[in-house]
């Protein structure tokens, strides 16, 4: 290596650290930059000075206190670029449009059966991103990134997604190709299940907590998983899969061929399904009366049926959530994380659905394994997969990696 070359490996190595420093740090003077760095001013300066050219960084004039001299405050250019989370569920799609901070623009989601197959959702997707973009007046050249979160495994290596039995047409699907044909930029594809995991462990309920499982019970169950500050997929990417554990002594059969696995009592789908059985077995008027306007029930009729003291409600959402706690127990002494996080639509059923896992938890795991043990629900709600899916594009986009790529081009020119 020649000795220029050495130069401006040398440059682009501290250009890097002073930008990730601004990015983690920001907005910061550049005095207090070189003190973080351990850079003089003058070469903190002048690489600042080829960062501002990047246009991934800003800087703004403040005076302080009647100050009349005017500082300049250097911070990551949020709007230089913006970002797409989608995630597809099995019963509908949100979109999630964010700047480089992460910070949420526009939200919108829609009611639709996975089912309809990847042709008709994906164009469901892409109007209704053209729709975003015209509404808050962004192009379509300014999207930097789109991750998508995916009910079904992604495998590790190639990144394809390994559909399951409910998404018809969905296996092996050109996904990462339709959406780079599409958007021309950085494609992320992830289980949805793990996207939410890493929104909590960014920007939610378990920020910055190292060895978290972030539990998703919706109309199926399934958990992400964080071991040392770094999500874990399993050696084909299917770690997590803990819907179908089986509960002792319970025969029902489930759509994977096995019986008694947890979803077939714990999850959105199963809990519904209870509640209309009970229903028509005339065991609860509160749901016989909303049978009989909406023609179904919900979890979340179940979850109002408990708040009004309906005496079935209340015991479906206790064995469902004994049921998941039961699994959780298993978990935990295998896992020994310090937190739990409870995410999907069945969490919404609130703090009676929680106590019946603490409950199970706690009641089955040894005092060593709890002693340090908290289970949360989900600060982030129904945005946590967009949110995730969002917060692993940005970080690809400004890493590391990526900025050196960006200032040894810029160091060519």
């Amino acid at each position: 290596m020649s000795s220029n070359d050495l130069k401006v490996k040398s440059a682009v190595i501290a250009g890097n650290q002073i930008f990730q420093t601004i990015r983690e740090n920001g907005p910061i003077l550049r005095s207090e930059l070189a003190t973080l760095t351990g850079m003089s001013r003058s070469t903190v300066s002048l690489h600042v000075e080829k960062l501002l050219q990047t246009q991934l960084v800003k800087e703004e004039e403040i005076s302080k206190n009647g100050d009349k001299r005017k500082k300049s405050l250097l911070k990551l250019a949020e709007n230089a670029g913006f970002v797409i989370g989608i995630e597809i569920k099995i019963t509908g799609i949100s979109i999630g449009l964010f700047n480089l901070n992460v910070e949420l623009l526009d939200f919108y989601t829609e009611q639709v059966s996975v089912g309809k197959g990847p042709g008709f959702i994906i164009n469901l997707v892409f109007e209704t991103i053209d729709k975003l973009l015209v509404k808050n007046k962004i192009s379509s050249k300014s999207i930097m990134g789109v991750g998508m979160g995916i009910p079904g495994t992604i495998e590790k290596n190639s990144r394809i997604i390994v559909g399951p039995k409910f998404m018809p047409g969905w296996n092996k699907y050109p996904l990462r190709k339709t959406l780079e044909q599409r958007f021309n930029c950085r494609i992320i594809l992830e289980n949805e299940v793990n996207a939410m995991a890493v929104g909590s462990h960014f920007v939610g309920t378990g920020k910055e907590v190292d060895n978290l499982l972030f539990v998703k019970i919706g109309t199926g169950i399934g958990a992400g998983i964080f071991v040392n500050g770094e999500l874990y997929r399993g050696s084909s990417g299917s770690a997590g899969d803990i819907g179908h554990i089986s509960i002792d002594d319970l025969d029902i059969p489930c759509h994977c061929g096995n019986y008694g696995c947890l979803e077939m009592i714990g999850s959105g789908a199963a809990i519904a399904k209870r509640g209309e059985e009970v229903m028509k077995k005339g065991g609860s008027e509160f749901l016989t009366k909303i049978y009989e306007k909406e023609n179904k029930i919900t979890v979340e009729d179940i979850s109002l049926g408990a708040d009004h003291g309906d005496s079935l409600c209340l015991e479906i959402i206790k064995d469902a959530s004994k049921a998941v706690g039961k699994v959780l127990a298993k978990v935990a002494g295998f896992f020994n994380p310090s937190l739990i996080i409870i995410g999907g639509g069945v969490a919404e059923a609130g703090e009676k659905f929680l106590s019946g896992i603490r409950e199970m938890v706690f009641m089955r795991s040894y005092p060593i394994i709890t002693s340090e043990l908290q289970i949360k629900k989900s600060s982030l709600g129904r945005k946590a997969c967009v949110l995730g899916v969002a917060t692993t594009v940005v970080n690809e986009i400004l890493s590391e990696n990526s900025i050196t790529d960006l200032l040894h081009d810029l160091s060519q020119k």
